[in-house]
């Protein structure tokens, strides 16, 4: 993989929340990975089980919330055009919790990207 990622996972408060909640959610920031500042517009891809689900654009924020997910097996790719790619995979949803990720990008030196 290109990069490797800061992942937060809120394990514990997910938990807490969990019984608020019927089904679980991810939630990814995504940031320049040197200037630790937002992205908008990256595209966001979500797998479940090796299957892709759905493809959306990060917002003015940086962020995006894959929401009502069940369980199973996740992985979330991004992609930016000038940027390398990025993968955070190996997301393990059981039970209902709330997790959230920070996916660090960086812009790339040579012109493949």
């Amino acid at each position: 993989m290109l990069n490797r990622f800061f992942i937060l996972l809120v394990l514990l408060c997910g938990s807490l929340f969990a019984s608020a909640q019927k089904k679980s959610s991810i939630t990814i920031k995504v940031v320049e990975k040197y200037q630790d500042t937002p992205i908008a517009g990256v595209t966001l891809t979500l797998y479940k089980d090796n299957k892709k689900i759905t493809s959306v654009k990060s917002d003015a924020k940086g962020e995006y919330s894959f929401k009502d997910l069940t369980p199973g097996n996740y992985r979330v790719t991004s992609t930016y055009k000038g940027y390398a790619s990025a993968d955070m995979d190996d997301i393990v949803i059981e039970k209902p919790m709330i997790i959230t990720g920070k996916m660090e990008i960086r812009a790339c030196v040579n012109a493949e990207h």
